[in-house]
Order: structure tokens, then sequence, then C-alpha cells
């Protein structure tokens, strides 16, 4: 098989850490985190990146495109990072819903209703300082940069197929002064952070895990992912 130069490990009986990883971005499960919870530190730790690379000011509106697990996390977290008003956007009921148990002031059903539109009604114009796109849809990132309000920043969340490409208007964004953001992964203090998060009961597996499964049954889990439906995290339970 050739090798997956992105493939970090996920489902394989077993991975090579490097030396660095295991050094600066390895601890050990404290006493008051079990392991449920503990399957959670990587991607709270990805948003913690995100939201830090947003440069996230207090008073901020926050748009959250995408409200699947990782959109999840941060309509737990924006509110930490200092927003005053969070949006989420989805076109599945159940994400709806539940981003609005987790702090969400608003939410916006993008199968029935313009996200441009209602936004615009929700900020009487202004539009969002930050715009988390999380789909890797192209279609979803120009959502994302017609979102934002100017001076503001939008984060790529999540990225595209290699070989698709964005269009963008660069005298737009210039005179929008807008910032286009990548957040890829995280690093050893973005882990402590979440960590921390974990710990102080704003991330746990009570919110967010949906489903659990065994091994043998991780295709189902898949599936069930992929399905959007009434899933959330799928843990694959050993």
């Amino acid at each position: 098989m050739a090798e997956d130069k992105y493939n970090t490990g996920g489902i394989s009986e077993y991975i090579l850490v490097p030396e660095i990883n295991l050094r600066n971005d390895t601890f050990i499960l404290p006493e008051d985190v079990g392991y449920d919870d503990g399957t959670l530190i990587e991607p709270a730790a990805c948003v913690v990146k995100s939201l830090n690379r947003s440069k996230i000011k207090q008073g901020d509106t926050i748009l959250v495109i995408g409200l699947g697990v990782m959109g999840q996390i941060h309509v737990l977290l924006a509110g930490e990072f200092g927003a005053k008003r969070i949006i989420g956007a989805d076109m599945v009921q159940f994400r709806l819903d539940k981003a609005i148990e987790f702090g969400a002031d608003y939410v916006i059903d993008v199968s029935k209703e313009s996200l441009i539109e209602r936004l615009q009604d929700l900020t009487d114009g202004y539009m969002a300082d930050i715009v988390i796109v999380g789909p890797g849809s192209i279609d979803a990132m120009k959502q994302g940069i017609e979102s934002v309000s100017k001076g503001g920043i939008v984060v790529l969340f999540t990225p595209t197929k290699p070989d698709e490409i964005l269009n963008i208007n660069p005298s737009e964004l210039y005179f929008k002064d807008v910032s286009l953001v990548t957040s890829y992964s995280c690093g050893p203090e973005d882990t402590q952070n979440a960590l921390k998060f974990i710990q102080k009961g704003t991330i746990t597996a009570k919110k967010l895990v949906t489903h659990r499964f065994s091994i043998d049954d991780t295709e189902t889990a898949y599936r069930i992912t992929a399905e959007a439906k009434d899933s959330l995290k799928c843990l694959i339970v050993f």
C-alpha cells in the first residue's frame, strides 16, 4: 500500500510515534480524566489552536459553519475565548439542537434558509468577526468568506481534496481587510490547554460521545458518522 503522508494512525494496530512527540506532547491521563474523556483531548486541542489562530477577542461574534463534533467543540469553547455571540450553521436538526444546548445564541438551518441573509438579519448587517469553516467544501469556504465582517478573520479548519481550487477575489479581501487563516492539527501547548478544558468540564464525553462500538464494528461507526443524522462522536471501545 502506498504511504499516505496524511495518515496519523487512526484505527491502526501499531503506529510509530516520533521521539519529539513523546518528549513534548505526550502525558499520562490525570486520575480525574477517564479514557472516554481522554479521547477528546486531541480534537479539543485542534479547536484550541483554531480559536487561537482566529485571534478571537472579548465581545466578538463568531459563526461556526458545520456542527459536527468539531463544530460543537468550537461552540463549547468560543465563550471561553471571549465570544459574546455564537452562531452555528448546519443542515441537520439534531446538530442544530445540540449547538443551542451547548451555548450557541442562534443557529441557522442552511437547508431551509440563506446563510448570508439570516446572518445579516441576526447581526443587523454587520456579519461575523470570526468565521470557522468546518466542512472541507469549496462552497462552504466561499460562504464563509461572504459571512465575515470588515476586518474579520476566516479560519479554514478542514482541507479540501488536493485537486480542488478555491477562487477568490483579492480586491474584495483587500478592501474588506479580511484575513484567511488555515488551522491544521495542534501543538503541545494546545494539548495542555485542551486537557484543562476537559478537567474543567467544558468538554466531556457525556456531552459529545453519542455512539460506542467494538473494533469489529468500526465500519458501522464510520457509516453512522458519515450519515450525519443523530451522531457527533463515535468511539471505538476496546
